[in-house]
C-alpha cells in the first residue's frame, strides 16, 4: 500500500500513544512496556554494571513481552538490562534460544522504577549463499557462563554452541539446509553508562581452507514496538531489498536500535518475520572469523537510538536540533517532534519529554520540524539548520486537546463498556497532518477518525479539536446513538448516552473463539486493550489464540473492572507452515515451558498431531479447523480437500477429527462461500462439525473483535455463572448460532441448532425468528436442507427488534437437516462499518423414517 509523505510521517505517533488512544479508560490502562518494579535499593549506581544468574521472579525485566525465566542470565547497567535465556528451549521463531529475550530500559514513574520492554525475537542465522531466507542455519548455544560480572567495569556473558536447523524453514521448504559445521562463540557485553549491547561473533574455522560466511538476523517486531528505518519510517512495504544504516523499532516507552560498521541489508518479510543481513567474515584456514554489531536500547524514540548510535561512532559533524514545545498551558509531553529531510523523508522523531524539552543529534545540515500529537492539530512545519558540532534552539508550540466526559449507560441506568467511534465533519485536521496515531485506520480503509473504547462507561479522554459525529454503541444487541459535537482546543464536552438493548438473547452468550493480542508475532495489541474492547462489543466470553503460544486472559479481567462481565479461555492457534491453522481450548499453560507449554505440530502428520493434541493432560477441549479455504494457511485448501469426492490430495495428511470448523472468518464472504459447501458436504456424510464463526482479530484500533461471533445455546448468558466444561461440550454438540449482525431463534418445539426431532406424519415444522436492531438493513433468509435451497423469503426491515417469525412447515422424504441463514447486503455502519450483516445457524436434524436416529443422506 503506497502511503502519503504526510501520512507516513505521523504513522510514527501511533506507536507513543496507541495504548491511551485506543482505550478510553485512562484510570484502567496498563502500559504494553511496563516491566518488573525496581525496587530503589536495588538500583545499580552510575559507574556500576553486573551480569548474574537471575534468582528470583523480580530479578528479571518482564512486561507483556516478557518471556524470560528464573535462572536466565541477566547483565545490566544503571540505565539499560538483557536477559540471555542461554541453552534452554524458548518460545518463538527460534526453538534453541533468542539471541537476547528480553531488552529494558529503567523508567522513573514519579520515584517509582519500572523496567520498560518491549524486545521481540531476534535469532541469530548463518548463510553461503546469496539466499539467507531459503539457506540460513540458526545458531544453537551448548553453553552459556558468565565471563566477567562487572566487578572490572565490564560485564560480558559468552554463549558457545553452533549451526542448526531453522525448523520453521525446513517445514516450510521441506528440505533440510546445508550443515556449516562451524563452531561459534557470541560475547554480549555491557559497559557502565552504555545504553547498547555489544555482540562480538567469533565463527571457529577448524577446516584447512579459507571460510567466507554471512551472518544475519531473523527479527520479529509488531508486538507494541514497530520497525523503522531512516526515510521509509515505519512503512514496512518498503523493508524489502534495501540497504540502511539502521534498524530501529519505537514502542510505548522503549525503543530499539541494530547497527553494526558496514550497515545492514534489508530482505523479505513475512507477516513482521523481517530477515537482516548484518554483514560478513572471513577467516583463513585454522583462524577465527570475527564480526561485531551492537543492540541498543532507547527511551521509545528514533532520537535516542541515534543519540547513542553516534556515540558509539564518534562521529565528527554531529549537530543537534533542540528546545522545547509547549502549549499555552505549559508543557505539551503526549507530543512527539518529527524531523524530515528538505526532500520529505522521514527521518525520526524525538519525544516530547514532561518538561516540554526535545533533542535530536543531527549530521549538519538544513532539515524541517512539525511537532504532532493524536490530541492536537499539529503545528506548521518549521525549517531549521543543525551546525556541524552545535546545537540550533528551536520553540514550538502546539494547540491544546479537547476533551470529552462521557458517562454511557443502557436502558436500565447502568453503565456498560462501550465503543466511540468518531466520524470527522471538519477536515481541517487532516488537511494539516494526515490524522496522526489515528491514520493507522485510514490505512486500513476503515470509516472513522478515531476508535477509543471504554470498559466501564464512564471517563473522559482526549480528542483532536473537531467536528464530529460521534457513535456510542455496544455491539449487535443495542442501538446506538449519534452525537455531533464541536470539540474547542482546551475546552471539554460532556455527554450522557443512553444505549437500548433492543435484541434479547437471554440464555444464548456471545463468544468469539479466535482472537490474537501482543502475544502473536503479527500482532501488537496489548491484553489489556484486547479485552476492553471485546467488552465494548458486548461479548461473554473470548477465547485467547495466539500463534504457536499459550494466552491467559485471566489475570487481567480484575484489573481492568472487567470480571464478571465476561469470561475468558485459555487456548492456541496451531499455525503450520503447511496445512493450516488450527485451534484447540481450554488448553493448560505452563509458563516454565517453551510456548507456554502449546504442544509442537513441527515434522507431524496433521492426523498425529490432532491425536496427540487430543491426548493432551487437561479437559475435553476443542479442536478448530481455522478458515480452512484460507491457502495454505487453510488446512482443507491445503490438503487439496474436493467436497465432491470427499477424498483429499494429500492423503496421509487428512483427517476429519475436528469439533468445529469457521464457516465464516471475519469478512470473508468468498472464502465462506466455499466453506459452507465443504460443511454441507461433511453434514451430508454424517460427520457432525460445528459451524462457528469468529473474528480472528488482530487489530486494537478498529472496530473487528467479535465480527462475527458465536451465541451458544447455554441455561444462561450471564459470564460469571458459565461453566467452562459445559459452553465446551455445548459448543461440541452443535448448539450455536453463528451470528455476523442478527440472531436467529431456531426450533422445532423444544429441540434447537444441534438437535434431532422426529418428523410428525411426514411433516416437521420449523420456528424461526430473525431479530436485529433497527440499524441494521437485513435482505433474505434463507432455509438450507442437506445442503440445497428449501426456502426463500426476503426480510422487512420494519426497525423492530423482531424482523421475522414464522413457522415453516416441511414434508422430507427421507432424513433431512436444516440451516437458516438472514443476510443483508448494507453494512453496519457505524458500529461494524465495514462489514455487512449476516446469520447461521447450526442445523436441526429431522428423523423421517422413525428409526429414533439421524440417517446421513450422503453416506455411503
Amino acid at each position: 500500500m503506497k502511503f502519503s509523505r504526510t501520512l507516513l510521517l505521523f504513522y510514527t505517533l501511533l506507536f507513543l500513544f496507541a495504548a491511551t488512544g485506543a482505550r478510553a479508560d485512562e484510570g484502567v490502562y496498563i502500559s504494553q512496556s511496563r516491566g518488573n518494579e525496581i525496587p530503589a535499593k536495588n538500583l545499580l549506581p552510575a559507574g556500576k554494571v553486573r551480569a548474574v544468574v537471575t534468582k528470583q521472579a523480580s530479578d528479571l525485566i518482564g512486561g507483556a513481552r516478557g518471556e524470560s525465566r528464573v535462572g536466565d542470565l541477566k547483565i545490566y547497567n544503571d540505565r539499560v538490562g538483557f536477559i540471555i535465556s542461554g541453552i534452554r528451549p524458548t518460545s518463538g521463531i527460534s526453538e534453541y534460544g533468542e539471541l537476547v529475550e528480553e531488552a529494558g530500559i529503567i523508567s522513573n514513574e514519579n520515584g517509582r522504577f519500572f523496567w520498560r520492554n518491549l524486545m521481540g525475537d531476534i535469532a541469530l542465522a548463518f548463510y553461503k549463499s546469496g539466499d539467507p531466507v531459503f539457506d540460513s542455519r540458526f545458531f544453537r548455544a551448548e553453553k552459556a557462563e558468565i565471563l566477567k560480572d562487572g566487578g572490572d567495569g565490564e560485564a560480558v556473558i559468552r554463549l558457545s554452541g553452533v549451526d542448526d536447523e531453522f525448523i520453521m524453514r525446513r517445514e516450510l521448504f521441506q528440505r533440510n539446509s546445508r550443515p556449516l559445521n562451524i563452531k561459534i562463540d557470541i560475547d554480549l557485553s555491557l559497559k557502565p553508562g552504555d545504553s547498547h549491547l555489544d555482540v562480538k561473533v567469533t565463527i571457529k574455522n577448524e577446516r584447512n581452507k579459507p571460510l567466507n560466511i554471512s551472518i544475519g538476523q531473523l527479527v520479529v517486531m509488531g508486538d507494541g514496538a514497530e520497525l523503522f528505518i531512516p526515510g521509509a519510517g515505519f512503512d514496512q512495504s518498503k523493508m524489502k531489498q534495501v540497504n540502511t544504516p539502521i534498524l530501529a523499532a519505537a514502542g510505548d516507552g522503549v525503543s530499539y536500535g541494530i547497527v553494526t560498521d558496514e550497515g545492514l541489508r534489508l530482505y523479505d518479510m513475512i507477516e513482521k518475520m523481517l530477515f537482516v543481513g548484518l554483514g560478513k567474515a572471513k577467516a583463513q584456514a585454522g583462524s577465527d572469523a570475527v564480526f561485531n554489531f551492537k543492540l541498543i536500547v532507547g527511551d521509545g524514540d528514533i532520537a535516542s537510538i541515534y543519540r547513542e548510535k553516534y556515540r558509539i561512532d564518534g562521529a565528527a559533524g554531529i549537530g543537534e536540533i533542540k528546545g522545547s514545545c509547549r502549549t499555552g498551558k505549559g508543557s505539551a509531553s503526549d507530543v512527539a517532534v518529527n524531523v524530515l529531510s528538505p526532500k520529505g523523508d522521514y527521518l525520526g522523531f524525538s519525544s516530547v519529554r514532561a518538561d516540554g524539552r526535545f533533542s535530536f543529534p543531527l549530521p549538519a545540515g538544513d532539515y524541517k520540524l512539525i511537532a504532532a500529537s493524536p490530541f492536537r492539530n499539529s503545528s506548521e512545519p518549521i525549517s531549521v539548520s543543525a551546525p556541524s558540532g552545535g546545537a540550533a534552539t528551536v520553540e514550538m508550540s502546539i494547540d491544546e486537546p479537547a476533551f470529552l466526559d462521557y458517562e454511557i449507560t443502557d436502558d436500565k441506568g447502568r453503565l456498560i463498556p462501550a465503543a466511540m467511534s468518531f466520524s470527522l465533519i471538519d477536515d481541517k485536521p487532516a488537511a494539516t497532518d494526515g490524522l496522526s496515531y489515528f491514520s493507522r485506520n485510514k490505512f486500513k480503509n476503515t470509516t472513522f477518525f478515531m476508535n477509543a473504547f471504554t470498559a466501564d462507561g464512564k471517563g473522559s479522554i482526549k480528542v483532536r479539536p473537531g467536528k464530529y459525529d460521534v457513535y456510542f454503541s455496544h455491539g449487535f444487541e443495542y442501538e446506538f446513538a449519534k452525537k455531533t459535537i464541536s470539540f474547542s482546543a482546551g475546552a471539554k464536552s460532556s455527554e450522557k448516552v443512553v444505549l437500548k438493548h433492543s435484541v434479547d438473547t437471554t440464555s444464548w452468550p456471545a463468544a468469539d473463539l479466535h482472537t490474537h493480542n501482543q502475544q502473536s508475532h503479527d500482532t501488537d495489541v496489548s491484553i489489556p486493550d484486547r479485552l476492553v474492547g471485546a467488552a465494548a462489543a458486548d461479548l461473554d466470553v473470548i477465547v485467547a489464540t495466539d500463534h504457536d503460544r499459550v494466552t491467559d486472559f485471566a489475570p487481567f479481567l480484575k484489573e481492568l473492572g472487567l470480571d464478571g462481565r465476561m469470561k475468558t479461555i485459555v487456548g492456541c492457534e496451531f499455525t503450520t507452515k503447511r496445512f493450516g491453522h488450527f485451534n484447540s481450548f481450554p488448553l493448560l499453560r505452563k509458563p516454565n515451558e517453551a510456548n507456554e507449554g502449546a504442544p509442537s505440530w513441527v515434522a507431524k502428520k496433521i492426523p498425529v498431531f490432532i491425536e496427540e493434541l487430543r491426548k493432551t493432560p487437561g479437559p475435553r477441549k476443542i479442536i478448530q479447523m481455522n478458515h480452512p479455504r484460507a491457502g495454505s494457511s487453510g488446512y482443507l485448501s491445503a490438503v487439496g480437500y474436493d467436497p465432491a469426492t470427499d477424498k483429499a490430495r494429500d492423503a496421509e495428511n487428512y483427517t476429519t477429527d475436528f469439533d468445529t470448523m469457521e464457516i465464516l472468518n471475519s469478512a470473508e464472504y468468498e472464502q465462506m462461500a466455499l466453506q459452507l459447501k465443504d460443511w454441507y458436504g461433511f453434514l451430508n456424510r454424517g460427520k457432525r462439525i460445528t459451524g462457528v464463526g469468529n473474528s480472528d482479530s488482530h487489530s486494537g484500533l478498529e472496530m473487528d473483535v467479535g465480527y462475527p461471533r458465536n451465541y451458544v445455546r447455554m441455561g444462561t448468558d450471564d459470564p460469571a455463572k458459565i461453566k467452562e466444561s459445559e459452553l465446551i461440550n455445548t459448543i461440541a454438540a452443535g448448539r450455536v448460532v453463528v451470528s455476523a449482525g442478527p440472531f436467529i431463534r431456531f426450533s422445532s418445539g423444544k429441540a434447537g441448532p444441534g438437535d434431532m426431532v422426529s418428523a410428525k406424519k411426514g411433516s416437521v415444522d420449523l420456528d424461526i425468528d430473525v431479530l436485529a436492531p433497527s440499524w441494521m438493513t437485513l435482505d433474505k433468509l434463507t432455509v438450507i436442507a442437506n445442503g440445497e435451497e428449501a426456502l426463500s423469503l426476503p426480510l422487512p426491515n420494519t426497525g423492530a427488534p423482531l424482523r421475522f417469525s414464522k413457522t415453516a412447515r416441511f414434508e422430507p422424504k427421507k432424513d433431512t437437516w436444516y440451516v437458516v441463514i438472514a443476510e443483508g447486503e448494507k453494512t453496519m455502519f457505524p458500529v461494524y462499518p465495514m462489514f455487512k450483516p449476516i446469520a447461521i445457524t447450526n442445523p436441526i436434524f429431522v428423523d423421517v423414517d422413525g428409526n429414533g436416529k439421524y440417517d446421513p443422506p450422503g453416506r455411503d
